[in-house]
């Protein structure tokens, strides 16, 4: 049966055949209503809740993610192999990593611009972040553990030799697309955020923006983040869930998340190696030098 290319050509039929018991204890799916989750927080891709009705009269929910319809939003995911690497890291990757992700029920692609995943519904028990209000700082640090968790594995690890489908920063697709993406966000910033955003990270935008070529004999950001040591990047962490509900209300501080699950609009995703000095921490060394 061939996949569905949008969460509402998602049929009964279709999840009947391709769930596996653990998303739905073993009962039969008898409807499924889709419900858009990904409005504002991705751009590549369409995100839904799928609410299912059971045979034992009970019901469940999972999440769907599948390729974006906006033609050109379309063209820079393909470009960039985005949908590839959606599907890569849940079999090869998350399996083998120290991090919480939602359990996937299905992963499967047709062609570079087919595919669907089907997740654990991560927001039926855990607090789902606020983009817009941003992450507390307990909620911060809770990020930055899993990171560090999942980079260390990862570090200089050998098999990341033989994950080809994971490009490096100065590959063709990403010099030819990442600089003009970069770039016509700039106005944006300094104009719609300039009273949201600390005047330094404005600045520091700024100065990445003529980094990103080689010049005068100097390797630019891309080339720059291309060397070694070798390790994975995630392109865009984000903060599902600060700890399970249960956690939080039994912790005595609901404000001091013990756990947390990583997202990439609701599902781990891209992943970069070699991308290990960021641009930042080249930028504020050079300052901090002219000033002392």
């Amino acid at each position: 049966m061939a996949l569905p290319t949008t969460p509402g050509d998602i049929t009964v039929d279709w999840l009947n055949e391709v769930l596996a018991d653990d998303a739905t204890g073993g009962a039969v799916v008898t409807s499924v209503r889709d419900e858009n989750i990904g409005e504002g927080t991705g751009i590549f891709g369409e995100i839904a809740r799928l609410h299912l009705d059971l045979d034992d009269g009970g019901s469940t929910s999972i999440v769907a993610k599948m390729p974006c319809t906006e033609p050109a939003n379309l063209e820079v995911a393909l470009m960039l192999g985005i949908y590839d690497r959606e599907i890569k890291m849940f079999s090869e990757v998350i399996p083998r990593s120290p991090m919480g992700a939602p359990t996937c029920h299905l992963a499967a692609q047709e062609g570079p611009g087919s595919f669907v995943l089907l997740m654990q519904d991560m927001g039926r028990d855990w607090e789902v972040g606020d983009q817009v209000v941003g992450a507390t700082i307990p909620q911060a640090e809770a990020i930055v553990d899993v990171l560090a968790d999942f980079h260390a594995h990862w570090w200089e690890h050998p098999e990341l030799a033989s994950m080809d489908w994971l490009p490096v920063p100065n590959a063709p697709q990403y010099v030819a697309a990442v600089p003009g993406i970069y770039r016509a966000g700039i106005p944006v910033l300094t104009s719609e955020w300039s009273d949201r955003v600390p005047a330094a990270s404005i600045e520091l935008a700024l100065a990445v923006d003529p980094r990103f070529e080689d010049s005068g004999g100097e390797p630019g950001e891309m080339t720059f983040l291309a060397q070694e040591p070798v390790g994975p990047l995630r392109g865009s962490g984000r903060l599902l869930g600060g700890a399970p509900r249960s956690e939080r209300e039994s912790s005595g501080d609901p404000s001091r998340p013990k756990t947390a699950c990583l997202a990439q609009d609701a599902a781990p995703a891209e992943s970069l190696p070699k991308q290990t000095i960021s641009a930042a921490s080249r930028i504020v060394g050079d300052n901090r030098r002219r000033r002392n």
